[in-house]
Formats: C-alpha cells, sequence, structure tokens
C-alpha cells in the first residue's frame, strides 16, 4: 500500500507516534509518500523507516522550506509550492495518513486542507490525533 502522510510543523504527539508506530507495524507499507517539511514529516520518516529500512519513500519537497531526509529508496520530487504539493501526495497515494494538531477541523492550516482535498476526490484517509 503506497500510503500519504500529512501534519504539522510542531511536529507529532506522543499518542500520534504512537498510532503511527502501531498503523506501520499491522499493515504492509510499499511506499511512504510526505512533503519533507520539518517536524511530523521528518518524525513519520523516521518512524517508517525503523519498521521499513529498505521501503520506497516518495519526498514532494515545498518550494519555501524542506528537512532534506534522507532513505535507502529514496525518489525526490522538484520543490513546488505547499499546496500543490500536498494534492501530489494526496493523487500518488492509496491512503492518507493526517496527523493535525487538533480534534477541530481549521480553515488556515495545510494539513486540514490536504484532508479536505483527500475528502473531496474519495480517498481513504485515517485522522489520528
Amino acid at each position: 500500500m503506497k500510503v500519504g502522510f500529512t501534519g504539522t510543523r510542531k511536529g507529532l504527539t506522543d499518542k500520534q507516534k504512537e498510532l503511527l508506530t502501531e498503523f506501520f507495524k499491522n499493515n504492509i507499507i510499499t511506499e511512504l509518500h510526505h512533503g519533507d517539511a520539518p517536524g511530523s514529516d521528518t518524525e513519520a520518516h523516521v518512524i517508517f523507516l525503523s519498521i521499513y529500512p529498505n521501503a520506497k519513500v516518495v519526498l514532494y519537497p515545498s518550494d519555501l522550506e524542506r528537512a532534506n531526509n534522507k532513505a535507502p529508496n529514496l525518489i525526490e520530487y522538484r520543490p513546488t509550492p505547499p499546496l500543490k504539493r500536498n494534492e501530489d501526495i494526496v493523487r500518488n497515494c492509496n491512503l492518507l495518513i493526517v496527523c493535525p494538531k487538533s480534534e477541530k477541523e481549521e480553515k488556515r492550516s495545510g494539513t486540514w486542507a490536504t484532508y479536505r482535498h483527500a475528502k473531496s476526490i474519495n480517498k481513504s484517509i485515517k485522522i489520528l490525533v
């Protein structure tokens, strides 16, 4: 399964780290797609590679800021604006994992905007709060 990931730059909560680790361990994930931003993307990247050290990681860096994560089987797209990048992640995955900072949907949030885009195209979504 190809999993897309979106979360905040503030990073994952301890509960989100636990739930994400459990999800990765209990499913067969062939690829992780994320935006290579500091914070949650980097934490999800590290957790994923600790479970699937040789799996494919696909990065969609923003043209504003990035973390420069590395992986053995790394594919990297050219930097694009954050909202375009998030649409690309959604388009190229089977399931989107969303790790927002709160349970309440926010209007001015890239994480929630990515969720809304995935929902609008009927993509499978898993929210971890």
